[in-house]
């Protein structure tokens, strides 16, 4: 059932489906001092010199963009693209010791490791708060706006692969995280990067250093956009763990991934993880959790996301435990498989699953194919499970949803295969999707085809009354969108409005994907 970590070359183009040009260009922003290289590398403007190699701010202009480019050959300055830092690491102990208010780096295309040549596996890009570090460039822009953002295509690296050394010595000398965030705030942006080779297996013995082979956090809050995580490994969070943190996941890829626990993300210590645009594919789990696995009081909201073809022992998508709570709207969990217990999702404890717009299709598990509940809390809303699989099938309809007997369940305007009425509700239906394709695979497209009795059948108040991780309702631009960023509520005249809004309202459909009338099915 476990398909394994593979490392032949960097299969980041797998990803081009999910990451997508849609995320909106980069601002110009007024009163960031830039240089081309076109111009001289004197010192920026605004800045007088005291002696030979120092400059201090005058108070009129507070801001600073220092150049990172490995092929650079000037004077490793950072004040052009020219005489750019060639490390890093120089850039952020720049930005740290800078009088300036407002700080980007910009990093050119390369591969880029944190020892400075020195092997230490403890190295690591350490976020500086308040600093944005912005890769996909080709070295000679002077707008941000002009990069490649797309990490599939920009070829801007940073490695956890010390030595350079992975596909013929292994990974046992590479860095334990190769980014790290600690105490870091909202205005923390990490942007444009592929993120690989981290290991996380604690081999100094150090209780952090089994932790988040791409990523660590801890008391941090950062915007992490535009960034793939392949190929990282730890005991708990093979891309990213977060304790006690609130990261923003924008338009973030996780690829084969893995870890004990939590093969591509795990959240603890009341930690809030937003993912918005997510793909999550393929990533592995030896024990719990292959996607992702929360725990410790933490929250996760999940918007417009994939979960595909995970695996793991339990939770083949994704596990919660203890307190745990999931928002998951216009999302797609599909292709997930667990040797044992909850072929996308299984919760233990008192945890807490609503989901709104998602459709679970096509997961497989031992017991409890689609969702797998011990006890907590399960709402569905406007959602599609269809065609999971268990080993021990007892009914179709029980391995769709097999809540256990603490589990307090509302089932609502939702679509479940082997529909019989066991679980009670409102406008709930065994009637078939008809997706445009749902073979479990990466090829899986599961939009709705003409005539599908999922369109304008859903109920529009559940997206009026969503709260996105106490943070109150969503706001109307995040659940404008489906899974594939089209328009939200769209009306198929042909259908019938089978569903609830306000008059002269479209109504939403069931599941991630809204019904777009006149769009073909092979369209992307």
């Amino acid at each position: 059932m476990q398909r394994g970590l593979r490392h032949s070359g960097i299969l980041i183009s797998l990803l081009a489906v999910g990451l997508a040009s849609a995320f909106p260009p980069d601002s110009v922003r007024p009163g960031i001092l830039r240089h081309s290289d076109q111009d001289r590398c004197d010192p920026p403007g605004g800045l007088l010199p005291l002696v030979a190699g120092e400059f201090v701010a005058e108070p009129y202009h507070r801001s600073r963009v220092i150049y990172v480019d490995q092929a650079a050959t000037g004077a490793n300055t950072g004040f052009c693209w020219l005489d750019a830092y060639t490390d890093l690491q120089d850039a952020l102990d720049e930005a740290r010791n800078t009088p300036f208010d407002k700080i980007e780096i910009w990093v050119a295309s390369g591969v880029y490791r944190p020892d400075r040549g020195t092997g230490l596996r403890t190295s690591s890009f350490d976020l500086v708060d308040g600093v944005e570090v912005y890769g996909g460039f080709s070295g000679t822009e002077s707008r941000l706006r002009d990069r490649n953002r797309d990490p599939v295509s920009n070829g801007t690296i940073l490695s956890g692969d010390l030595l350079g050394d992975d596909l013929t010595v292994g990974k046992t000398d590479n860095t334990y995280h190769v980014v790290t965030g600690t105490n870091v705030s909202y205005a923390t942006i990490l942007d444009g990067f592929q993120i690989i080779g981290g290991l996380a297996d604690g081999a100094d013995g150090d209780a952090d250093n089994f932790e988040g082979g791409g990523l660590r956090l801890e008391n941090a809050g950062p915007r992490i956009r535009w960034v793939l995580f392949y190929d990282n490994l730890a005991y708990s969070g093979g891309a990213i763990f977060s304790s006690r943190s609130n990261p923003i996941l924008r338009y973030v890829g996780y690829l084969q991934n893995g870890a004990l626990n939590g093969g591509a993300l795990y959240g603890t210590n009341n930690s809030i993880l937003s993912l918005e645009f997510n793909n999550v594919w393929d990533n592995l789990a030896l024990e719990d959790g292959g996607g992702l696995y929360a725990g410790g009081n933490s929250s996760v909201t999940v918007m417009h996301s994939r979960f595909l073809n995970n695996d793991a022992v339990d939770g083949g998508g994704l596990m919660l435990t203890g307190s745990a709570s999931l928002l998951s709207i216009s999302s797609i969990y599909s292709g997930n498989v667990a040797t044992q217990q909850g072929g996308a999702m299984l919760t233990k404890g008192t945890a807490t699953i609503d989901l709104v717009n998602v459709t679970v299709a096509a997961n497989t598990a031992a017991t409890g194919g689609g969702i797998l509940t011990d006890s907590g809390v399960v709402n569905l809303r406007n959602s599609i499970l269809w065609s999971n699989t268990a080993v021990d099938q007892v009914t179709t309809e029980r391995v769709q949803f097999t809540p256990g007997t603490g589990t307090t369940y509302a089932v609502d305007y939702t679509c479940v295969e082997g529909w019989s009425g066991l679980y009670g509700g409102l406008h709930n239906t065994g009637a078939d999707p008809q997706f445009v394709d749902n073979n479990g695979q990466l090829g899986t497209d599961l939009r709705l085809k003409p005539g599908s009795a999922m369109i304008d059948a859903g109920n529009n108040d559940y997206l009026d009354d969503l709260d996105i991780a106490g943070r109150g309702n969503a706001p109307p631009a995040q659940i404008a969108l489906d899974v594939n960023e089209d328009p939200r509520l769209v009306d198929d005249p042909l259908a019938d409005n089978t569903g609830n809004g306000q008059p002269g309202q479209a109504i939403v459909d069931f599941g991630a994907t809204e019904y777009q009338p006149g769009a073909s099915e092979t369209d992307p």
